[in-house]
């Protein structure tokens, strides 16, 4: 019974960990497209400057 609840609490760990690793995947995603979108609107910006 105790060796269950040691297996049942390194599974709970590892599932904890899997969600915080997928967390921080999609916080760095976010954060990759935060800095695309704000290259593109200073392209943007950039180029229509130059233009007037």
């Amino acid at each position: 019974m105790e060796s269950r609840g040691v297996l049942l609490s390194e599974e709970k760990k590892m599932y904890e960990e899997k969600l915080l690793a997928e967390a921080q995947a999609r916080e760095e995603e976010h954060s990759r497209y935060l800095v695309r979108k704000a290259l593109l609107a200073l392209k943007f910006h950039l180029h229509v400057d130059f233009i007037q």
